[in-house]
């Protein structure tokens, strides 16, 4: 952590970092994050510094670079033991990823970046093993409700997954979670009439 630390207080006097140096920083905090992604602790200040490397200006981030910041905040965010205060600073963030980007809104960013980790997850099918504790379904709950009616596009993939994940002999927490999950996808007025072609 005190390397983290060190980090974020160099970064905070530098008014820009290169593409490069960026480049080399989230190779760095991608492999922290892939060693220690259940110490919510960690994850944090893994926050504190990705908060100070986004850019302010003009500059612009690479898809790539993009991709990997929304990896990591939404691993950040989606940590069951993760503080509120740093869930909210990540949705924040995101929406200054989107902006150096060169996405028109957050929800721009999040319509493309959940087609690319639906399609992943639809090509392992790894929600057939998810548990309550499972890190990849709490990626998959944050995802889907923090891009709200940006999912129209992706329903018949996002209610397959709950399907399977609400199957009796899976974990009841799971269960209840994916059925609250649903409710939060029903209350979004611009899914009502996506929604009602699903259902016929």
């Amino acid at each position: 952590m005190a390397v983290l630390d060190l980090l974020t207080e160099m970064l905070k006097h530098k008014q820009l970092l290169g593409s490069h140096h960026l480049d080399t920083l989230l190779l760095y905090v991608t492999k922290l994050e892939q060693m220690h992604n259940e110490n919510s602790l960690l994850l944090a200040k893994m926050f504190d510094l990705l908060l100070v490397t986004i850019p302010r200006d003009a500059s612009p981030l690479t898809p790539p670079q993009v991709e990997n910041l929304f990896n990591l905040l939404l691993t950040i965010e989606s940590h069951p033991e993760q503080s509120p205060p740093v869930k909210t600073g990540c949705r924040e963030a995101l929406s200054e990823v989107a902006r150096a980007g060169g996405f028109e809104s957050a929800a721009c960013l999040h319509k493309q970046q959940i087609q690319r980790l639906l399609g992943s997850l639809m090509s392992s099918e790894s929600y057939n093993q998810w548990t309550r504790l499972s890190a990849e379904r709490f990626k998959f709950e944050v995802m889907v409700r923090n891009s709200n009616s940006a999912i129209e596009g992706f329903l018949e993939e996002i209610l397959l997954v709950i399907e399977r994940a609400v199957h009796p002999n899976n974990d009841i927490e799971l269960r209840m979670d994916m059925l609250c999950l649903v409710e939060h996808i029903l209350l979004q007025p611009d899914l009502a009439i996506p929604l009602a072609r699903h259902s016929l």
